[in-house]
């Protein structure tokens, strides 16, 4: 390409070094010809301002965000998205000659994750665990569409509440139910046709879940967002139980591939992009653990 510079996207957040967005997006421009380049930014509390800056002065043509950042990050932007703005969350910054925009991609992505797998969530019953900004921003999306109802089981009532009425503002009349992680939740937890864990609970035990897991069988269909390893214990267990389950290296993909085409105007290679981060030609999280 007749070029004398390489573009520059990346990512901001605290941690950062075990991100797989780099290996993904550098891999989808090598795939695309591109002169691009993607960069974690590891950023210290306390410090998001100054690494906004340097990242305007450098001229990056856009930004992933990351933990602990997504909420902070709307105040040093130019301008947001009505869904970033509502759900308080923004994952995805795009540098609009010299203006920063914010969006957030992650409830999208999701929706395009299980849709790949063959999943739906028309007229079921969804069991949300957590209530963070993954999960304000999967529930929002989850609001457009057709399920019948969606229950966000939380740690504390207070998170929950906030997220039921974040979606009964923005979709009125929208049927969702608020209640906290105790053995009352486990109840609902079996009557879901879907689970969602938004939270880091079940990466390597059940600690904190485990009551939880009594409420799972077969014909359920459950996803955890956590990306490493591609399967929970969570996951790993429920998958014992007869669920059909699916991690969150789906969801990092498409809502990486949404970001990519903000950026650079073109598609993105999904399959490659799944490929840099473990999954097979079938969009399946690849084992390779016993």
């Amino acid at each position: 390409m007749n070029k004398s510079s390489i573009d520059v996207a990346g990512i901001i957040g605290n941690p950062v070094e075990r991100s797989l967005s780099p290996a993904m997006h550098n891999a989808a421009f090598r795939a695309a010809k591109l002169d691009w380049v993607y960069i974690p930014f590891m950023t210290e509390t306390g410090h998001l301002d100054v690494t906004v800056e340097v990242l305007k002065t450098l001229g990056l043509k856009g930004f992933n965000v990351t933990m602990p950042f997504k909420k902070e990050i709307i105040r040093y932007l130019d301008s947001v998205s009505s869904e970033a703005e509502a759900i308080m969350s923004v994952n995805t910054v795009v540098n609009e000659s010299g203006r920063l925009a914010g969006y957030s991609t992650d409830g999208e992505g999701f929706m395009m994750s299980i849709e790949a797998r063959g999943e739906s969530i028309d007229g079921k019953k969804i069991a949300v665990i957590g209530a963070g900004g993954a999960a304000r921003a999967i529930v929002f999306e989850i609001a457009k569409g057709k399920a019948k109802e969606v229950s966000v089981i939380n740690r504390t009532h207070d998170k929950a509440e906030t997220l039921r009425d974040i979606i009964t503002r923005h979709h009125k009349g929208y049927r969702i139910n608020a209640m906290i992680m105790d053995r009352k939740a486990v109840k609902t937890v079996r009557a879901a046709d879907m689970v969602i864990n938004t939270t880091p609970l079940g990466k390597q035990t059940l600690e904190g879940l485990d009551f939880l897991v009594d409420g799972l069988g077969p014909d359920q269909f459950i996803y955890d967002l956590t990306t490493v390893p591609p399967l929970s214990q969570f996951l790993v267990t429920a998958r014992q139980r007869g669920c059909r389950v699916m991690g969150g290296l789906g969801m990092l993909v498409y809502q990486g591939a949404l970001s990519y085409k903000m950026w650079t105007g073109m598609e993105a290679p999904v399959g490659v992009m799944m490929k840099a981060v473990g999954m097979d030609d079938a969009g399946i999280e690849v084992v390779r653990h016993a």
